[in-house]
C-alpha cells in the first residue's frame, strides 16, 4: 500500500455522493413519459409522409393539424422537466380526446394501433401517479 492511499477513501466518496434527498430512480416513470410524449409528437407526423390525393385546402388543413398536434406532445414533452405532473395530466387528457374525436370521425381508427394506444396511456396513467411526488420535490428544490 503506497503512503499516500487512503483506505477509508471510497466509502468517503460515497456517504459524499449519497443524497437523500434525491429523486434518482424514483422518477423514471416520469422520464419514461416524457419519452412517450416525444414518441406520440413524432407518430403524429407520419401522415405527413404519406401519399394521397387531396385538395388544396383540405391538404394545407391537414399539414396544419398534423404539425400543431406534434408540436402540443412536444411541448408536453418538454415540459415535464418543469411540472411533470401538470404536463403528463393535461397529455393525457388531450390525447384521449385525440383518440375520441379521431374515433368519431372515423370508426375505423379505432382498432388502428390499439394495443400502442393502450401502453401509451397505461405508462402515462402510471407515470401520473409518480409525477406528483417528483414535481414537490422539484418545487422544493427551487426554493
Amino acid at each position: 500500500m503506497e503512503p499516500n492511499q487512503n483506505p477509508e477513501q471510497p466509502t468517503e466518496q460515497l456517504q459524499d455522493d449519497y443524497d437523500p434527498n434525491s429523486m434518482e430512480g424514483y422518477d423514471k416513470p416520469v422520464r419514461n413519459a416524457k419519452i412517450i410524449l416525444f414518441l406520440i409528437a413524432g407518430l403524429q407526423l407520419l401522415p405527413l409522409f404519406m401519399p394521397g390525393d387531396m385538395q388544396e385546402p383540405v391538404r394545407t388543413i391537414t399539414i396544419a393539424s398534423t404539425l400543431a398536434v406534434a408540436f402540443v406532445f412536444a411541448f408536453f414533452a418538454w415540459w415535464t422537466s418543469y411540472k411533470p405532473y401538470w404536463s403528463i395530466l393535461a397529455a393525457l387528457i388531450f390525447y384521449i380526446l385525440l383518440l375520441t374525436a379521431s374515433a368519431i370521425m372515423q370508426p375505423a381508427t379505432i382498432i388502428q394501433g390499439v394495443i400502442a394506444k393502450v401502453i401509451a396511456i397505461t405508462l402515462l396513467i402510471y407515470a401520473l401517479g409518480n409525477a406528483k411526488e417528483v414535481q414537490r420535490w422539484k418545487d422544493s428544490q427551487r426554493k
